[in-house]
C-alpha cells in the first residue's frame, strides 16, 4: 500500500490532492511479516488492567461476562499465550511506523511536506488482553482511547508542533478539522468540531468539550447472540459512555435489571474494577446523575440538524443561522 500510495504521488505531482491511506495493521489475524512477528518478546510486555483473575473480570458486570464466554473477544488464559498476544500486536504497530517511515520521507524528498497537512488516527483500539480482552469491545478506555497527531504545515503552526493536547478530542473531529484547513465552511450537520485552534495557537477555544462521548452496539442481526443470553430485543443492546479527564459514565439501552449502569472515578488506582453506583453512596449518585443529566443534554444538542438554524422568511427564502457552539 505504501509503494502504490508513492507512484500515485509521483504521477500526480504538484496537482493538489487528498489521500486516504489505511493500513489494515494492527489487525487479526494475529501473525506479522519476517522481522516483526519476533520483534518484541513477551518479556516486555507489562502488567494487564482489570482484575487478578477472569472469575472475578465476569463477575463485575454481566456484560463483562458475556464477552468473556465469546470465543472471538475472551483473551487467552494462560499467561505466557497472552503476553505473546500482546507482544505481536506491538511487531504489527511497528510495521505501520516504518510504513509511515518511508511514506513521511518521500513527502519530504519530493518537497511535498511543506504544503501537506497530516492526520494520523485510527478507528478503534485493541484490548489486548487487558481485562481478560481481546478485540474491540464494551467501554473501556482500550478500545477507545485512539491516536490523532495532526501535522499543519503552515507557518503559523510552526510555534505548536510537538505540542501534546491534554483537551478531549473526538474522531468527529477530524473531518471538521480538514475543512477549516481547507477554508471550507464546515456543514451544519457535522457533530465535530476544528482542531485548527490547538494547532494554530496550542489553546483550546473558548468553551471547548470537557467530556467525550462514545457509543457501542453489539446486537447481530444474524446471530442474535447478546440478545439470546441477555434475554433482550436487538435495539436494546447498546450502551453510550461519556468520559471526563477522571470519572466514566456507562448508560445501558437496556434496563439496569439486566445491565445496570456504571460510574467509574478513573483517578482512582481502581479504575475500571470499581462500580461507584454500586457501593450506593449518596455522593456518587448524584455524581452518576449529574453525568447521566450531561449525556442527555449532549444527545438533544446533537440531534440530525441538515435543516436546523433555518427559517422561510417572508418574501426572501431560507435564511440560515449558525450555532457557533454546543
Amino acid at each position: 500500500m505504501t509503494e502504490r500510495a508513492i507512484e500515485w504521488l509521483e504521477r500526480n505531482g504538484d496537482t493538489p490532492f487528498f489521500m486516504h491511506i489505511s493500513y489494515v495493521r494492527p489487525h487479526p489475524p494475529r501473525r506479522n511479516p519476517a522481522g516483526y512477528h519476533d520483534l518484541y518478546s513477551q518479556e516486555q510486555v507489562g502488567p494487564f488492567a482489570g482484575f487478578g483473575t477472569v472469575e472475578e473480570q465476569a463477575e463485575f458486570h454481566p456484560l463483562n461476562r458475556l464477552l468473556l464466554s465469546h470465543p472471538l473477544t475472551a483473551a487467552p488464559l494462560e499467561p505466557r499465550e497472552r503476553r505473546q498476544l500482546r507482544a505481536t500486536y506491538y511487531g504489527a504497530q511497528r510495521e505501520v511506523d516504518d510504513q509511515l517511515g518511508h511514506l513521511f520521507d518521500y513527502l519530504a524528498v519530493s518537497g511535498l511536506s511543506g504544503g501537506t497537512l497530516v492526520v494520523l488516527t485510527s478507528d478503534h483500539g485493541e484490548m489486548g488482553g487487558d481485562h481478560w480482552l481481546v478485540e474491540k469491545c464494551g467501554y473501556w478506555d482500550e478500545s477507545f482511547h485512539v491516536p490523532l497527531i495532526v501535522r499543519d504545515p503552515t507557518p503559523a503552526a510552526a510555534g505548536t508542533r510537538g505540542a501534546v493536547v491534554d483537551e478531549p478530542t473526538e474522531s468527529v473531529d477530524v473531518a471538521a478539522t480538514i475543512l477549516d484547513w481547507l477554508a471550507v465552511e464546515v456543514p451544519r450537520q457535522f457533530d465535530g468540531w476544528p482542531l485548527t485552534p490547538f494547532l494554530r495557537t496550542g489553546r483550546a477555544p473558548q468553551r471547548w468539550r470537557q467530556t467525550v462521548h462514545y457509543e457501542w452496539d453489539f446486537r447481530h442481526v444474524q446471530q442474535r447472540w447478546a440478545e439470546r443470553q441477555l434475554g433482550i430485543p436487538s435495539d436494546h443492546c447498546s450502551l453510550a459512555v461519556a468520559r471526563s479527564a477522571t470519572t466514566k459514565y456507562v448508560q445501558f439501552a437496556a434496563g439496569p435489571e439486566v445491565l445496570r449502569p456504571l460510574l467509574f472515578d478513573l483517578a482512582r488506582p481502581e479504575g475500571h474494577t470499581r462500580d461507584l453506583l454500586a457501593d450506593g453512596g449518596t455522593g456518587a449518585l448524584e455524581q452518576g446523575f449529574e453525568m447521566a443529566q450531561e449525556m442527555l443534554r449532549w444527545r438533544s444538542r446533537n440531534l440530525e440538524r441538515s435543516l436546523a438554524d433555518c427559517y422561510l422568511a417572508p418574501g426572501t427564502g431560507p435564511v440560515w443561522g449558525r450555532s457557533l457552539w454546543r
